[in-house]
């Protein structure tokens, strides 16, 4: 063979070595002696390893070996690297690795072994390459390469000379693979093993002719290889998808049988047509159970050949093979330790049952199978993947079809099939059945026979080995992730459902409810606590997923019923995962009747709305409902706590305990539960269950009557999860109080609040406040990540509660944040989140007043503009928005002369947001806003010369070449939206047109128009749209009023092409401030404009004059006062306006096609 692993001169000095052959009987010895005894001198078993090679040196050298010496050598090369395997002798180093490799490879190509010699000798090299995973990527090509040039192992896969060496092949193949699931492949790499895939993919696609008592062992590697290629060949994946779903398909059952058949595999099909034409495919053999199982031909079972009587342990016994070698360390064969102890899946020496292995093998075919699935999720876009739903869920659609509506138990439904079954054939006799009769019995029992045998979900439920099941609901949770907008197709009535056809949304909502029943039929009958655990888990990814509001109320009261004794269950990870099903039940925007039914919500004091942002939307009637609600429920929560404390909870911590009836009868009895899981009365709950219980509340926060009732209970609890040993659990309490202070906030705000229930929320602040500071303190110890939470909590204050305050309390308060702010030795982090707890304390009207106080937050926030950690940076921008925010406001204010901020801190602050704007988007997103603001202060005072020392024109320059940058080279719309509005404050400031140059005009304009025109983001447009609405005088537009026009005409037109649908929401509101900006110009325009404000309009004339009409009609007469102005003011133009021909021409048309 051509030396590819060894040099030549290497090779040819090594082989001029003398030894002794008699050493390897003695070395023989050493190993017996090692594998019984061990070797604890290392130096001995560095000499036995040496001594090996110099025994293979030897043999190399020497061509007159006979074939017994060297399967011999083989013999003990497969001992020795056993032993290496166990780590009782050292492993080869670079050289005798290559050297033995070299060897091996040398034997197989130059003599004509024996078939249990290739065995053995691939058995060693998958053993070698097993302990060198670094040598597997420089190997892999060079031994299983597919050309025509020197030895290659490829051959081996596809002929049919012994399925032994094709299985000691894979093997080998699969021990390679496993070295370079780290690395990057390369071309070559790549290429080899697509074809090696579609090799294997051809086994199962076609019959072979296959020993029936090894076929279970050559699936295992072959499912094996394909699991490493498919994870590594992205783009063989999504070539081969049907045939590699078809595969997983036919293996998922195997061995639930009696016997041992080959699965031949389907092609699968994307959506509904696989069902249709698998129907037509099978509709003359559906009588045929074999062929429903197998897919195909069943392969002739061979009984296993029985083990010789009188064979001694130390015997080889290789199946089909009658010669006899020196036995392994393990006292087996080497095809044999491919079955049982070399492979990863082993099992224990103590397993004396050949049926218990032979089943056990079978369950790790079914495994791999399914397991399979979930890699190529992995490796192909999950919109893809959409299309094979049918293949891995239950569709429900035959049941759905015949039986109005209601799905039938699979017992029931099969018991059925065999009764019609049964009658088709007694009627057929009598020639009475009618052929569609026929044809409707036998697809609605394929459609059993199918999705019965091989979905995810009757896998999970039905198969007998345990992990078999929790794999696939594992792989089902994998599907349903990320799946909220392809569920919300779903169409859950089957009376909208056409009788000539099931459209794809019904039969996605049929799937869908098949989903729902399978999971609480597992969670009702499952057993074991992984998979239930696993089901729970899946459950809650799909309750995440699944359009709530839409669903059946029948199957959420199952689901919740099914779930509920289990958050009181012994196990720690069942009520976390079964609080993590209620959470996302829970975090649904909007909670429907039958939730609530299940949470013991009445649904009269229940309103529902949407949440904004996982923030609750609090209506004006739900003041008088929660007070309503509170009295209802007043006696439920009367002694809660008296409740709580009787409760028998003896153990906590995943151990046994005692539910008490009490609670699980409770009307509120979810409240209740995370409640008790919180309190420490009579013990402490596993850690786990109570963050999630934390997060369980955190979602009801999203819904405010959930908590309102209960909010001096819930304090409670979170005042002593504050306190936890444990940090976790101290920072989602902390987030919980945010979550609640925040829905607080937002229901004074929006709702008002009656005194009773201000005073609750006085109370709950005045228990909760002194916690928090107790935590901010310097003295502390408190982690950084909690400090920056409870910062985010006193930020969520709002100006009600902040101002019931008493006054010493919002002076200690504001005094207590400064503190922190201005501390060196505190974390950035926690500095910026108290700064930014203080800026938005500018925003209240009695603070923003307070200029020393509003250049003091100022200030803190500039100290941390530049820090180099990124989300400082954001924060502290955030704050300066807020604090230039209130500057506008409180010039706006009044027009009475005012006190100002200095001008060294307004330069600072414009300065450094002119910086910021080149930093990353998130922060420029915040400078640019604070740039426009503060732009909008400057007046001719800051442009005099005597200001010498600071630069005004230079620093209003850049400021305003960054606006035009952030318009046109952003790619952020966030940015360029932010930019179009800091534009809009600007142009309101009438001093920067009077003193200064207006060559910026040029750029920032050149720039607006192009984003009017061109942006596909419509909110861009509109914020652009509105900065020209912005710009009050005709001097202010200069010589760019034609360009502005020309804009806004062209970007009506374009308003109609929606290029993404996505912007459709905004196009109305587009249109409504283009229309706006057109009255705009036309107001501010003077008669020398008139002739080209005609000549531009009449060339989108239809266009202009049917958006008017529609934008008119559409807006409220408020919003519509502009628009409807225009044409009254044309008319007094027309009137008494001093206009030539042209002019008045041009006011005609304009007339003519703006009045309604």
């Amino acid at each position: 063979m051509d030396n590819a692993f060894i040099s030549q001169n290497t090779f040819s000095q090594i082989c001029r070595n003398q030894h002794n052959p008699i050493e390897l009987a003695e070395i023989i010895k050493k190993l017996d002696n090692i594998e019984k005894n061990g070797c604890n001198s290392k130096s001995e078993q560095h000499r036995i390893v040496s001594d090996f090679i110099d025994i293979v040196i030897i043999s190399g050298g020497n061509y007159r070996n006979t074939e017994g010496i060297v399967q011999n050598i083989m013999e003990c090369v497969n001992r020795l690297t056993h032993l290496q395997q166990v780590q009782l002798l050292p492993h080869f180093n670079g050289p005798q690795f290559a050297y033995m490799l070299h060897w091996i490879l040398l034997q197989m190509e130059t003599r004509c072994l024996e078939d249990s010699s290739i065995c053995i000798a691939l058995v060693v090299c998958s053993r070698m390459f097993a302990i060198h995973l670094d040598e597997c990527g420089s190997y892999f090509v060079k031994l299983f390469h597919t050309k025509n040039q020197g030895f290659s192992l490829y051959p081996y896969l596809c002929s049919n000379r012994d399925y032994r060496i094709t299985i000691s092949t894979l093997q080998f193949l699969n021990s390679i693979l496993n070295g370079l699931k780290d690395m990057q492949l390369t071309k070559e790499q790549d290429e080899l093993c697509v074809e090696i895939a579609n090799v294997l993919v051809r086994f199962f696609y076609f019959e072979e002719k296959f020993e029936a008592e090894h076929l279970s062992t050559y699936i295992l590697y072959a499912l094996q290889v394909l699991h490493k290629i498919v994870a590594f060949c992205k783009d063989f994946t999504a070539k081969h998808l049907s045939e590699l779903l078809g595969i997983s398909k036919a293996c998922a059952s195997f061995g639930t049988d009696a016997g041992l058949i080959l699965p031949i595999s389907q092609n699968i099909r994307m959506c509904q047509q696989a069902l249709y034409h698998l129907v037509d495919e099978n509709d003359v053999n559906i009588n045929s159970e074999k062929t429903q199982a197998s897919g195909g031909k069943t392969l002739k079972t061979h009984k296993p050949r029985a083990v010789a009587k009188n064979a001694r342990p130390g015997d080889r016994n290789i199946a089909l093979c009658s010669s006899q070698s020196p036995s392994t360390g393990k006292g087996m064969g080497a095809f044999e330790s491919i079955r049982k102890s070399d492979s990863d899946f082993s099992e224990s020496e103590n397993i004396a049952s050949k049926e218990f292995c032979e089943r056990t093998q079978k369950s790790k075919i079914r495994l791999l199978a399914i397991t399979l699935v979930g890699t190529v999720v992995r490796s192909v876009d999950r919109r893809i993947i959409f299309g094979f739903w049918h293949v891995v869920f239950p569709s429900g659609v035959s049941v759905k079809r015949h039986t109005k509506a209601t799905i039938m138990p699979e017992e029931s439904l099969y018991r059925m099939c065999v009764i019609l079954k049964h009658s088709e054939r007694q009627n057929l006799e009598e020639g009475c059945l009618q052929i569609s009769t026929i044809n409707t019995l036998k697809i609605v029992m394929f459609i059993f026979t199918i999705e019965t045998r091989n979905d995810l979900l009757y896998i999970g439920r039905h198969d007998p080995n345990v992990r078999c099941r929790s794999a696939a609901l594992q792989v089902s949770s994998q599907l349903l992730y990320g799946s909220k907008s392809f569920l919300h197709q779903a169409e859950f009535n089957p009376k909208r459902c056409p009788s000539t056809f099931i459209p794809f949304s019904t039969t996605l909502g049929f799937t869908l409810v098949a989903i729902y029943e399978t999971l609480i039929c597992i969670l009702a009958v499952e057993s074991s606590l992984p998979v239930l655990t696993q089901a729970l888990k899946c459950a809650a990814v799909l309750v995440q997923a699944t359009p709530l509001e839409q669903l059946e109320n029948t199957l959420l009261k199952d689901m919740v019923r099914k779930i509920k004794p289990l958050v009181f269950h012994r196990d720690v990870a069942i009520q976390v995962s079964a609080l993590m099903v209620m959470e996302f039940m829970i975090a649904t925007p909007k909670i429907t009747d039958c939730i609530a039914e299940a949470l013991g919500l009445p649904k009269k004091f229940i309103k529902l709305g949407p949440v904004n942002d996982t923030r609750i939307q609090v209506t004006v009637d739900e003041k008088v409902e929660g007070k309503e609600f509170a009295e209802f429920e007043a006696t439920v929560c009367e002694n809660i706590g008296n409740k709580l404390e009787n409760n028998k909870v003896l153990q906590y911590s995943g151990k046994q305990k005692v539910v008490p009836n009490s609670m699980c009868k409770d009307r509120q009895w979810l409240l209740h539960r995370i409640l008790d899981n919180l309190y420490k009365h009579n013990g402490i709950a596993a850690a786990s269950v109570r963050i999630e219980s934390l997060q369980v509340l955190i979602a009801m926060c999203g819904h405010f009557f959930l908590f309102s009732t209960h909010l001096s209970q819930i304090c409670e609890a979170l005042q002593e999860s504050l306190h936890d040993i444990l940090s976790d659990i101290r920072l989602y309490a902390a987030r919980c109080i945010d979550s609640c202070v925040y829905q607080i906030g937002r229901h004074i705000e929006i709702c008002g609040a009656s005194q009773s229930v201000v005073q609750d929320f006085d109370h709950f602040w005045s228990r909760i406040l002194p916690n928090i500071r107790s935590h901010l303190r310097s003295d502390s110890n408190e982690l950084p990540a909690i400090k920056v939470c409870l910062c985010d909590v006193l930020s969520n204050i709002g100006i009600v509660m902040f101002e019931r305050f008493p006054h010493s309390t919002q002076i200690n308060l504001v005094t207590f944040l400064s503190g922190i702010s201005s501390d060196p030795t505190e974390d950035t982090t926690v500095r910026v989140a108290s700064v930014r707890a203080l800026a938005a304390y500018v925003l209240f009207p009695f603070l923003r007043s307070d200029l020393v106080f509003v250049e003091n937050t100022a200030n803190l926030a500039l100290h941390l503009a530049a820090d180099s950690n990124l989300l400082v940076r954001i924060k502290a921008f955030w704050s300066l928005g807020n604090i230039s925010d209130a500057l506008i406001a409180k010039d706006s204010e009044t027009k009475l002369p005012q006190e100002q901020i200095s001008n060294e801190l307004l330069y600072r602050l414009i300065n450094e947001s002119v910086n910021a704007c080149s930093d990353n988007d998130k922060v420029r997103c915040n400078a640019v806003r604070t740039l426009g603001n503060l732009l909008r202060l400057l007046n001719e005072y800051h442009f005099v010369a005597t200001n010498s020392h600071l630069n005004w024109h230079r620093l209003f320059a850049e400021a305003v070449a960054k606006l035009s940058d952030c318009i046109r080279s952003s790619s952020n719309a966030k940015v360029k939206w932010n930019s179009c509005y800091a534009v809009s404050n600007l142009v309101r400031n009438a001093d920067v047109f009077s003193v200064t140059e207006l060559k910026w005009q040029a750029t920032l304009y050149s720039a607006l128009c192009h984003v009017i025109v061109h942006h596909p983001n419509f909110k861009v447009r509109i914020n652009a749209t509105t900065a020209i609405t912005s710009i009050k005088d005709r001097l202010h537009f200069g010589g760019y009023l034609e360009i502005f026009w020309i804009a806004l005409l062209t970007a009506i037109e374009k308003s109609h092409n929606l290029d993404n649908y996505q912007e459709y929401n905004h196009r109305d509101s587009l249109q409504e401030q283009l229309c706006l900006a057109v009255a705009h110009i036309v107001r501010c325009s003077s008669n020398d404009d008139l002739p080209m404000l005609e000549k531009y309009f009449l060339q989108y004339l239809d266009t202009i004059r049917n958006t008017w009409v529609r934008v008119i009609n559409r807006m409220v007469p408020e919003k519509a006062a502009p628009l409807l102005s225009c044409p009254i003011m044309l008319k007094q133009l027309l009137k008494h306006g001093n206009l030539n021909r042209e002019q008045r021409s041009s006011v005609k048309t304009l007339l003519e096609n703006l009045a309604m």
